[in-house]
C-alpha cells in the first residue's frame, strides 16, 4: 500500500540530526585541526578574534555539527554569547547566533525563536553583509522559515564569495531537495544531485553527505516513472 504523501514527507530525516559516535569522533578531530590552524594566524587577526573568542566561536560550530537537536543548539548558544561578550560586533559571531536561533525555531517550532535570528543577521549584515558566513546564515534562516527561493538565492551568493564553502552546497542541496518535494521540478532535483555531489568533492569526511544522498535517492523512489527516468539520468 502506497505512504500518504504527508506521512512519507515526516519520514523524512532533516540530515543535520542524524549522529553517531564514530563520526562525532571524526568531526572532532577536524574542528581540533582547525583551531590549529586558525591560533596559527599571526595575532588571531583571521576575523578579528583573539585566542579564548577563537575557541569559544569554533566550539560552537563544533556543538551544532555534532547533531542538530536542543541540547546541541543551547551549548552552541552558550559558547557564541562569551564571544559576543567581548566582540559585540563580530559578524561571524553574530552570523552564527542567527543560524542557531534558526535551528531553535526549527527544533522547537516557536517562532519567537525568529525575532532573535533576525535581528542577529541584521546586525551582522550591517557590519559585514557581504562575507560569505553571514550570507550563509541568512540562507540557513530563510530555509526554516520555509523561503526557498531566498534561501538558494543566498546560499548561492556565498558560493560566488567563497567557492569552497562545503557547508553552503549542503544547504543548497537540502534547499532543493524542499523545492523538489513541493513542486516534483525535475531541475532542482538535478541540482540538489549536483549540489551535494559538490560538497562530496570538497568535504569527502563529512557525515552528512551519505545520509542528503540517501534521502536524494528515496525522494526518487516516491516519484512517478518518467521524472524519475529523467532525474537519474
Amino acid at each position: 500500500r502506497r505512504q500518504r504523501p504527508d506521512v512519507y514527507k515526516r519520514q523524512i530525516l532533516d540530515s543535520e540530526a542524524i549522529l553517531t559516535k564514530k563520526k562525532v569522533s571524526e568531526s572532532a578531530t577536524k574542528i581540533e585541526r582547525a583551531l590549529e590552524q586558525y591560533l596559527s594566524t599571526p595575532n588571531y587577526i583571521y576575523q578579528g578574534l583573539k585566542e579564548r573568542e577563537a575557541k569559544n566561536y569554533i566550539s560552537s560550530q563544533a556543538l551544532l555539527h555534532k547533531g542538530l537537536n536542543e541540547e546541541n543548539v543551547n551549548a552552541a548558544l552558550e559558547k557564541v554569547y562569551l564571544v559576543l561578550a567581548t566582540a559585540p560586533a563580530n559578524p561571524l559571531a553574530l552570523a552564527q547566533l542567527c543560524n542557531l536561533y534558526a535551528q531553535k525555531m526549527y527544533l522547537t517550532a516557536d517562532r519567537n525563536y525568529l525575532s532573535h535570528a533576525n535581528n542577529a543577521c541584521e546586525k551582522a549584515s550591517k557590519v559585514a553583509g557581504d562575507k560569505s558566513e553571514v550570507l550563509f546564515s541568512l540562507a540557513q534562516k530563510n530555509r526554516r522559515e520555509d523561503e526557498i527561493d531566498k534561501s538558494i538565492s543566498y546560499y548561492k551568493e556565498a558560493l560566488k564569495r567563497s567557492p569552497n564553502y562545503s557547508a553552503a552546497y549542503i544547504g543548497l542541496t537540502e534547499s532543493y531537495l524542499k523545492q523538489f518535494l513541493v513542486s516534483k521540478s525535475t531541475e532542482a532535483i538535478a541540482m540538489a544531485k549536483e549540489s551535494i555531489s559538490k560538497a562530496g568533492e570538497l568535504d569527502p569526511n563529512n557525515w552528512m553527505i551519505p545520509f542528503i544522498e540517501a534521502r536524494l535517492h528515496l525522494s526518487l523512489i516516491h516519484i512517478s516513472e518518467p521524472t524519475r527516468r529523467y532525474a537519474i539520468s
